[in-house]
């Protein structure tokens, strides 16, 4: 049997970590405002970002979803035709 021989390469990614770490460091720091991350401020955010052409598409869709429901669970409650399994 042979032997085999281990070479000693160079650490390129110490090398490729630290050079990121000295151009971030060089990088100003970011101007995005500090919100504190509660479900209610990321919520109030999201609604000041949407467009307001879309407020009444959303009212529209959701009245017509909830008249579908209304409608096929009273088909289902009141219908005697349905068969219900036991």
């Amino acid at each position: 049997m042979g032997t085999f021989v281990i070479q000693k390469r160079p650490n390129y990614s110490v090398r490729s970590f630290v050079y990121f770490l000295r151009i971030l460091s060089s990088m100003p720091p970011s101007k995005a405002p500090r919100i504190p991350h509660t479900i209610t401020t990321r919520f109030r955010a999201g609604i000041r970002n949407f467009p307001s052409e879309l407020f009444p598409l959303v009212v529209v869709v959701t009245a017509g979803l909830s008249a579908g429901v209304f409608a096929a669970v009273r088909k289902m409650r009141t219908d005697p035709t349905l068969k219900r399994r036991h």
